[in-house]
């Protein structure tokens, strides 16, 4: 640090404006933590499990979509399922995984909070449609040896 720095530093804190830096420096950090708080509390946090509605066995990788959105996470092994950052207010969860029908239900997310979730999906045969094959079939020319 060059000399004159310092000594324009000494100069604060002489006197009484020693006390004066710390409250200073005290109300910037509380300035700053109102600032960034308000947008933290703007969003909360969808949690909970899908399920099998018969067997209530705990369905893995079933997708999770909020709001029609083009992605949308997967569940784990435990059927558990987390979506962080979710704007405060009411949106809709579609739970989706092959071999059973798709759910959506509404949900209610507080600022700032958290919520659960949980589905429960009802197996249901998948409809295909028909297959044909064909063939062709053609006569051998000669001899076997």
């Amino acid at each position: 640090m060059s000399r004159s720095l310092l000594l324009d530093v000494r100069k604060v804190f002489r006197g009484g404006r020693r006390k004066q830096a710390p409250l200073l420096a005290g109300a910037t950090l509380v300035g700053l933590l109102f600032a960034v708080t308000p947008a933290a509390a703007q969003t909360g946090n969808i949690t909970g499990t899908v399920s099998d509605v018969a067997t209530r066995q705990m369905l893995e990788s079933a997708i999770v979509r909020l709001d029609d959105a083009e992605g949308g996470v997967l569940t784990n092994a435990s059927g558990r399922y987390v979506i962080v950052g979710v704007p405060a207010g009411t949106h809709q969860l579609t739970f989706e995984i092959l071999g059973y029908g798709s759910q959506t239900l509404q949900v209610e997310v507080p600022a700032g909070g958290a919520v659960e979730l949980n589905a429960e999906l009802t197996g249901q045969a998948l409809k295909l449609q028909e297959l044909v094959v064909t063939g062709v079939a053609r006569q051998a020319v000669g001899t076997l040896p």
